[in-house]
């Protein structure tokens, strides 16, 4: 009997479910997640819905503003982070362990149907008033918009951003493909896609404390790729 009590528990972490805090902006990102106590889920929550279905991990969910949710992080009182690139989060690699790549944040211009114009090179944004969300980065345009080249115009979310772009106070905006495919269904709005200008593979950023799961949600992440599930969930929110 003693012998099985040790053997059990040698392996417990690695064979018994867990329940996970997952962390959240406190402002919504559909189709992405929504905000705390909306009847919709997002993209995110549905994945992690199945993994728990496939590992019996249990995922909650906590909203903070951005910093908050850094420190809670960091502060490893949150256990997850959705949706994340490992280049995003430098400050914190020490910290960080990611699992397999089960999606893309592919950013694109976006311009009001019929006001597309030609942009070869970055010159070509030149005088333009292109949209753009506060707090975000946008490699590769910092420097011209730090020096005023082109005039960025912030909106607090994608929403703003794209009200303003249907209202011509933007002449184009730079917006998550996803996020964009998603509003412009729900709001029947008229809109062009133009150049991309980042895509990145997206991942689940772990707190390096939970290191023992990334192997089963790993292949509980593999199995949604190979058996579509994951493509039905993006497709289910264009």
């Amino acid at each position: 009997m003693t012998v099985i009590f040790f053997t059990i528990t040698s392996f417990s972490k690695e064979t018994l479910s867990d329940t996970f805090t997952v962390g959240f902006r406190s402002d919504w990102y559909p189709p992405l997640y929504f905000k705390k106590g909306s009847p919709d889920t997002g993209i995110y929550v549905d994945i992690l819905y199945e993994i728990g279905r496939i590992t019996g991990d249990d995922f909650k969910k906590k909203y903070y503003h951005t910093p908050r949710k850094y420190e809670m992080f960091e502060e490893n009182l949150i256990d997850i982070e959705p949706g994340i690139n490992p280049a995003w989060r430098k400050k914190h690699k020490d910290i960080s362990i990611y699992t397999i790549p089960f999606g893309r944040a592919i950013d694109v211009m976006l311009f009001r149907k019929g006001a597309r114009f030609s942009v070869k090179n970055i010159t070509d944004l030149k005088g333009k008033n292109v949209g753009t969300v506060r707090g975000y980065v946008y490699p590769g345009y910092m420097e011209y918009f730090n020096y005023g080249r082109i005039k960025r115009d912030d909106s607090m979310n994608e929403e703003q951003l794209l009200r303003k772009l249907i209202k011509k106070r933007t002449d184009l905006a730079f917006i998550n493909k996803t996020v964009a495919q998603y509003l412009i269904s729900l709001h029947h709005y008229d809109c062009e896609y133009g150049n991309i200008i980042g895509d990145v593979e997206i991942m689940f950023r772990l707190h390096i404390s939970k290191k023992y799961a990334l192997e089963r949600l790993n292949k509980a992440l593999k199995k949604l790729l190979e058996n579509g599930t994951i493509d039905k969930i993006y497709a289910k929110y264009r």
